[in-house]
């Protein structure tokens, strides 16, 4: 009987050793997911767009007068062998001169060293011949630049908006009544507001 009594006593003071450290189960770490800082401990790396809500980043044809075409826009997920991802949406507009411009987004929340890379690109353009007029772009929610030639209005624009996303137009015959330099203009701006994060540089002023 004294034994008994014993062994009883040595179980409970064994309950009471494990009393929080239990292991965590499915439920709890579900309920408290990690989040990886991105550009300092106050700031949290935001995963990239779903490819078909990307689109919303994108031109409406409503934007554009004079048009005489619009393609349906397409989106997609590229994934390289390092692990890290990239999501692109692009559309193409087709106005009533003959010209054309195409839009592409690319979200690079998932891939911050190739932003950093892209924006040392955007940073620092160089002229394709000499006629070409390069202007830089500071549009309120990132930077950029574009070069396009004033004879044949043919051009390209790159820029970083919102800290994640690089945007990129090419275009032919731009009508007259548009500017190259004012293109970003056409974007939905207000569907980047809150997307920022600290993931590359800002342009020095």
């Amino acid at each position: 009987m004294h034994l008994l009594r014993i062994l009883a006593i040595l179980l409970w003071l064994l309950g009471c050793s494990r009393t929080g450290n239990e292991p965590i189960t499915e439920k709890q770490r579900e309920g408290n997911p990690q989040q990886v800082p991105v550009g300092g401990a106050s700031s949290m790396q935001k995963h990239a767009f779903v490819p078909v809500h990307l689109v919303d980043l994108l031109p409406s044809p409503k934007a554009f007068s004079k048009l005489t075409d619009a393609s349906p826009p397409t989106s997609g997920r590229q994934v390289f062998s390092d692990g890290s991802s990239i999501v692109r949406a692009s559309r193409e507009f087709r106005f009533r001169n003959g010209g054309y411009l195409w839009f592409s987004v690319t979200d690079y929340a998932d891939a911050l060293t190739r932003l950093q890379r892209e924006a040392d690109l955007v940073q620092n353009p160089a002229k394709e011949y000499e006629s070409q007029l390069l202007e830089f772009l500071r549009p309120p929610e990132g930077f950029g630049y574009v070069l396009w030639d004033p004879v044949s209005r043919n051009g390209h624009l790159r820029a970083i908006l919102a800290g994640r996303f690089l945007v990129q137009v090419e275009g032919g015959a731009l009508p007259p009544h548009m500017v190259w330099s004012r293109l970003l203009e056409y974007l939905p701006l207000k569907n980047y507001i809150g997307q920022a994060q600290a993931t590359v540089p800002q342009q020095p002023r």
